[in-house]
């Protein structure tokens, strides 16, 4: 369920120079409550809202000044300080790469005490994700790495950019087995198509993809997917 909440907080700051506020504002990502995609993203991310704050509601007057609040992602509201009148915008971040945005949305935190007539609203933003996380789990001719008795795969993902041109991102990646084999990759780009070609050797038999490899179109924070061997030829 989406957290909403109450644009106006507090006055934090009056003095003769610009009144700053305490604004809180509640987000979803994809539409939906933000815990459940932010836990498929790397480690450490966060909701980075920056704000554009103005004394006067005419934007035209004096150049805004930049505020900026890292959140964490999955508990949906946060507080930031912005001016009298502000455009925001909120995105997802995770080591410095931007998973997903909104739009510019405003908050007024000010407008009653600068003489408009305005009625209190929820400031929520809606965040979509641009980028996500790619997981394969890697079985044998139908079977469980364990089960199978393969110890390691021998991994590559390739990004399709265009018809029959795959562009490697990354190769020969050592993936064990551990009860399961697991490969995981992230930032992968939404609605994209990513290729993982595998290997694996149990005892003298040698399994693999085919020679085209596996393919799979991503969507959503977490695409997972099954890479199934068959013996090699």
């Amino acid at each position: 369920m989406l957290r909403r909440a109450s644009v106006l907080v507090v006055t934090v700051l009056a003095a003769a120079c610009s009144p700053t506020f305490d604004v809180t504002i509640g987000w979803s990502v994809d539409g939906e409550d933000p815990a459940s995609a932010c836990e498929f993203l790397p480690a450490g991310n966060v909701v980075r809202v920056t704000a554009l704050s103005r004394d006067a509601s005419d934007r035209r007057d004096g150049l805004p000044r930049e505020t900026v609040a890292d959140l964490p992602c999955d508990t949906g509201s946060g507080a930031i300080q912005t001016g009298s009148f502000a455009d925001l915008r909120a995105e997802v971040v995770a080591e410095e790469t931007v998973f997903g945005t909104s739009g510019l949305f405003e908050v007024n935190p000010g407008a009653v005490g600068a003489g408009y007539q305005v009625e209190e609203q929820a400031a929520v933003a809606d965040i979509r994700l641009v980028r996500g996380t790619l997981t394969a789990n890697l079985t044998v001719v139908g079977q469980g790495c364990q089960e199978a008795g393969a110890s390691t795969f021998t991994l590559s993902l390739f990004q399709n950019t265009e018809p029959r041109t795959n562009v490697a991102v990354v190769e020969d990646v050592s993936v064990p087995c551990t009860g399961e084999a697991v490969f995981k990759h992230s930032p992968v780009d939404l609605d994209s198509v990513y290729v993982i070609e595998a290997v694996t050797t149990v005892g003298a038999a040698s399994f693999t993809t085919s020679a085209e490899g596996e393919g799979v179109r991503t969507a959503g924070a977490n695409t997972f997917f099954t890479v199934d061997l068959e013996a090699a030829e």
